[in-house]
């Protein structure tokens, strides 16, 4: 029987992690649109100092798993005594895991972490049947489907009037936390400019994103250390 793969709900994104779980060989279980609802199973679960996205994550995949999901497909970093994370969204996988745990669900986790040549051993290690050749066609599908989303729903068209969005990411993709911003505002006849989107965020993890090097000596007198997703 296959297997049934749940997964948090990252805005209009999602339709790139249902691509994903299926093409690793899962059966998808989307969890519902975010609503008040899932934002209040997470804060339930949560720590209250916790970040607002771990929050409403972990709603959405309480959700999945009532849907009759058996696999959480986690995005993370490895566990290691020597990580020094600036930003908590690398543990979310880790401690969600274990709230769900203690609250009596049985399920296996999915950790996707690393980049480069790296990422093809964890998805071999997900689903050993697939080869590696067929492991580069899923990652290249993937980013392919991300680059679709992104030319369909956050494309920066310039106008009289042009406005640029900074943020936490989560934030700025999940429509139903932003009130639908972007497209509300592209409504008013102005033009948006996402300031991270996904597909800059994967590179940016392998360095190849471009990171506007001029700015660095700046930004040290600002903030001389790294100082995670909000920065």
């Amino acid at each position: 029987m296959m297997k049934k793969a749940t997964f948090p709900r990252m805005g209009h994104y999602t339709e790139a992690f249902e691509m994903l779980a299926d093409e690793l060989g899962f059966e998808p279980v989307t969890p519902p649109p975010t609503t008040q609802e899932t934002i209040k199973l997470g804060v339930r679960h949560s720590a209250d100092m916790v970040c607002f996205p771990f929050k409403a994550t972990l709603g959405n995949l309480i959700q999945g798993m009532d849907k009759g999901a058996d696999v959480i497909i986690g995005v993370g970093v490895r566990p290691s005594n020597k990580i020094r994370e600036t930003c908590r969204f690398g543990f979310y996988s880790y401690v969600q895991a274990q709230i769900l745990k203690r609250l009596g669900y049985r399920f296996d986790m999915a950790y996707i972490y690393g980049g480069g040549y790296n990422i093809l051993r964890v998805l071999k290690n997900i689903n050993p049947k697939l080869g590696y050749i067929r492991i580069f066609n899923i990652l290249r599908n993937t980013y392919n489907k991300i680059k679709e989303i992104e030319n369909r729903e956050y494309s920066y068209e310039k106008r009289d009037v042009n406005i640029g969005l900074v943020g936490e990411a989560y934030t700025l993709w999940e429509q139903s936390v932003n009130y639908d911003i972007v497209r509300k505002l592209r409504n008013m006849g102005i033009g948006v400019h996402l300031s991270i989107t996904l597909s800059w965020f994967l590179k940016h993890q392998i360095h190849t994103a471009d990171e506007k090097q001029e700015l660095h000596g700046e930004l040290r007198n600002y903030f001389p250390k790294r100082i995670g997703g909000h920065g």
